[in-house]
C-alpha cells in the first residue's frame, strides 16, 4: 500500500480541523461568495449573505467514507484489535439512537462499525430536514431483512468525527513513528 492511500483518513481529520479554523476567517467567507458568483450557483435559500454552506451534507460524507470505510477496509481490523478496544471504551456509539439491532454496541461493537460501513458505502442513509441521519443495513439485496438501523443528530455526529479522528491519529501514529 503507498503511504499516500496510507493517509487518506488522517488527511480528512486534519483537513476539518483546518477547516474548521478557516471557516470564521474573512478570507474563507469571501471566497465562499466568490466562488459561488463564478460558478453562477444559486446558493441554498436558508444561507447568509449568499455564503455558500461548506460545512454540509456532502462534508459530512466524505467524513463518513474516510473516517469509517476507508480504516476498516484499508488496516483491515480484526475484531479484537485495540482499535475497536479503545473505542468501545469510550461508548461511541452513545450518541446514536439506535433503533434497531441484533446486538448491543457494548456486546459487539464490530457489528455496529460493520452495519455503519455498510450503510455508508451502499449509501443506505437519509439526511433530514432537520440534518439529522437515519442510517440502515439489510441484507444484501434483500431490503425486506433490515438488521440495523440508528439515527443520529448533526451535533452528535460532529462528536463522532471528532472521536473516530482521534482515534485514527493513534493508529496512524503507531503504524508510522516519528524517527
Amino acid at each position: 500500500m503507498s503511504n499516500l492511500t496510507d493517509q487518506i483518513s488522517i488527511c480528512c481529520a486534519v483537513n476539518s480541523a483546518i477547516m474548521s479554523d478557516a471557516r470564521s476567517k474573512k478570507e474563507f467567507i469571501e471566497s465562499s461568495k466568490n466562488v459561488v458568483k463564478k460558478l453562477k450557483i444559486v446558493p441554498p435559500k436558508d444561507t447568509n449573505n449568499n455564503v455558500w454552506p461548506f460545512f454540509n451534507s456532502s462534508w459530512d460524507a466524505y467524513h463518513l467514507y474516510c473516517l469509517i470505510v476507508v480504516p476498516k477496509e484499508l488496516y483491515g481490523l480484526r475484531n479484537d484489535d485495540p482499535f475497536y478496544q479503545k473505542l468501545k471504551a469510550k461508548k461511541i456509539f452513545r450518541n446514536f439512537n439506535i433503533i434497531k439491532s441484533e446486538k448491543s454496541p457494548i456486546d459487539n461493537l464490530e457489528y455496529h462499525f460493520r452495519s455503519l460501513r455498510n450503510s455508508i458505502s451502499h449509501v443506505n442513509f437519509s439526511i433530514g430536514n432537520d440534518s439529522s441521519y437515519t442510517m440502515w443495513d439489510h441484507l444484501p439485496h434483500k431490503k425486506e431483512l433490515e438488521h440495523w438501523r440508528v439515527k443520529i443528530s448533526k451535533p452528535n455526529m460532529i462528536i463522532f468525527f471528532e472521536e473516530m479522528a482521534d482515534s485514527l491519529f493513534d493508529i496512524y501514529n503507531e503504524r508510522h513513528p516519528i524517527s
